[in-house]
């Protein structure tokens, strides 16, 4: 029952988002939600990408980071979008996070010009991409939380059982 607007360019569309039944509060399981429009978008508008409710990357896999958060540790947020890059690491998550079935983790090297999720960050998507940066983006998970400490970002992975789940359910309501 969320109400959102998106803007691209000339346009504006509304939407009512659902919040996936599943999500934990408190620990940030099964951190999905999904919004279905008010009417179709013009072709142009907004470029749609692939989603992923199939494959989970494994790792090793190196994944497109964006969002809308702080650009460092206790920086505020400016409204600039941010796209930078990180390496998928092992499941089960590494030893400093309690397990979360739902879950995908990448560790960055900040000094090496690698990216890690910031506070406003959340919500959005988790890409992964061929060489070619015009090629084909597949979203793989959702931006979930992370920690400066580790240099850990965690995603909501689409292709997790109760994520497919969510995604299926809601096209099956949606139509």
């Amino acid at each position: 029952g969320h109400r959102i607007t998106f803007a691209s360019a000339n346009d504006r569309v509304a939407g009512i988002c659902i919040i996936a039944p599943s999500y934990n509060p408190h620990s940030h399981h099964d951190d999905w939600a999904l919004c279905l429009l008010e009417r179709r978008v013009r072709e142009g508008t907004i470029t749609f990408e692939r989603v992923d409710i199939e494959t989970l990357p494994p790792v090793g896999t190196r994944v497109a980071l964006t969002g809308y958060g702080c650009a460092f540790e206790g920086g505020g947020i400016d409204g600039h979008l941010r796209i930078g890059f990180s390496t998928i690491v092992s499941r089960p998550p590494p030893t400093e996070f309690r397990h979360d079935p739902s879950a995908i983790y990448s560790r960055s090297n900040v000094g090496q010009g690698e990216a890690y999720l910031c506070p406003g960050d959340s919500g959005g998507p988790l890409f992964v991409m061929g060489d070619d940066a015009a090629g084909p983006r597949y979203i793989v998970g959702v931006n979930s939380r992370t920690t400066y400490r580790y240099g850990v970002s965690i995603f909501a992975a689409l292709a997790a059982p109760a994520g497919a789940q969510f995604v299926r359910n809601f096209i099956d309501m949606t139509g």
